[in-house]
């Protein structure tokens, strides 16, 4: 699927494109086909500071995002910073979000969590794409078996159905989502972090447009954070997502398929 990057109503020098996976409530999920959540709400709000419109692309998995990022064909995306991505991306100085990864498992087969090796010959799922910082990634990589699949969904339920020992994920969004789908009677977080981690503005190494852009843009992040706008999204967005997905409903969140909105 070839991408556009502009928006034919407005001025193609001052529209940058977003790409997301929207699949991680609060941050970022499809509400009625809208892309909605605090990474947009902070980005069109970093970006309007800079005279900028925001095209937002939805793809149906972040592996799938980073690369459409890394080859040009979008401006901007949401990443954890590892030396590994900064051989082919730059990243702002300033991070946009912090996430505490929790441990999920099922509620009849928990375990002691007090440190990375009690995961030591677990089977784990994660998302492609997905990296929780390079050491806990080595870690999971050496020392357990981890599967990778499309979307969070597969994953909780591959969890559910004791398929997978475990699920690697951002603790608020976690929780969201074993909820939405159905499942908070059966899967938990377990009350250690494993890591704490930080999403930082990425674009391509040679993305001028944006690089030029980058001090007022890590200045812009800087001033957002010092004031109450990230947690006002984050209820926002956590309200928005709890009521089209309320407890002991039948609705369930659908994989994103690729959008442009």
């Amino acid at each position: 699927m070839l991408l556009s990057s502009t928006s034919s109503h407005a001025d193609t020098d001052k529209v940058i494109s977003y790409c997301d996976h929207a699949s991680y409530p609060p941050l970022s999920w499809l509400k009625d086909n809208e892309l909605v959540g605090v990474t947009k709400d902070i980005i069109q709000h970093v970006f309007k500071d800079q005279g900028y419109q925001v095209t937002l692309y939805v793809l149906e998995s972040w592996k799938r995002c980073m690369l459409e990022v890394e080859m040009g064909n979008i401006d901007i995306a949401l990443a954890f910073k590892t030396p590994e991505r900064s051989k082919s991306f730059a990243f702002s100085k300033e991070y946009l979000i912090e996430e505490k990864i929790a441990i999920f498992v099922h509620k009849n087969n928990s375990f002691k969590f007090d440190s990375w090796q009690d995961l030591q010959g677990k089977r784990g799922g994660m998302v492609l794409g997905y990296s929780y910082g390079d050491d806990f990634d080595h870690f999971l990589e050496s020392n357990t078996h981890i599967e990778r699949v499309s979307s969070n969904f597969q994953n909780i339920t591959k969890l559910a159905l004791n398929r997978i020992d475990f699920m690697p994920f951002e603790r608020n969004s976690g929780i969201l989502q074993v909820q939405a789908h159905g499942y908070e009677s059966v899967i938990m977080p377990l009350a250690n972090n494993a890591t704490t981690d930080y999403l930082y503005l990425t674009t391509a190494i040679n993305n001028q447009k944006i690089l030029k852009l980058m001090p007022q843009l890590d200045a812009s992040i800087k001033t957002l954070k010092a004031g109450d706008a990230v947690a006002r999204f984050t209820q926002k967005s956590r309200q928005q997502y709890l009521q089209a997905y309320p407890k002991g409903s039948s609705l369930r969140p659908k994989p994103p398929a690729d959008i442009q909105l």
